[in-house]
């Protein structure tokens, strides 16, 4: 029996409901621990965009984080599973996650970088390729370079 239209759209909701309350508790770490500014950082911004994309069903955003995550994520996950499971770091990228440790909350919720690719894949693959995502992706990416070269104290 084939789902529903809108059994499809529920689904879609869902994960991005999940997916704000994920961004907003990741944020909430992020200015408890860290500075303002690291809420800037493609990882940390593709989940709200992600949510966002989910929730309203926008294939534009969805293609977007997907293309932006293939450069981003590709060489963090890479480098997170390599030193989770040698002990040895490919480029250091994802070596900050191994100076919290395990028993520390911050490792855990860190860890939604593992989500970004596979759940832009599968919005993508669910909502369909729009063409003007790299455009989009783009636009939003310039965003967070201007956050960081600022001072903010």
């Amino acid at each position: 029996m084939q789902k529903s239209k809108k059994s499809k759209i529920e689904n879609f909701k869902i994960i991005g409901i999940f997916l704000l309350i994920l961004a907003l508790i990741d944020s909430y770490s992020l200015l408890r621990y860290e500075t303002f500014t690291q809420l800037f950082w493609f990882c940390n911004f593709a989940i709200y965009l992600l949510a966002f994309g989910f929730y309203f069903k926008k294939p534009v955003v969805l293609t977007g984080v997907l293309i932006g995550s293939l450069t981003v994520q590709i060489p963090w996950v890479l480098d997170f599973l390599v030193q989770l499971i040698t002990g040895y770091s490919l480029w250091g990228v994802a070596s900050y996650m191994f100076d919290y440790g395990f028993n520390n909350v911050r490792f855990y919720i860190e860890l939604d970088h593992l989500l970004i690719l596979p759940l832009s894949i599968y919005g993508v693959y669910k909502s369909g390729f729009n063409k003007k995502g790299w455009l989009f992706m783009g636009i939003v990416s310039n965003l967070p370079s201007f956050f960081h070269t600022r001072k903010y104290h």
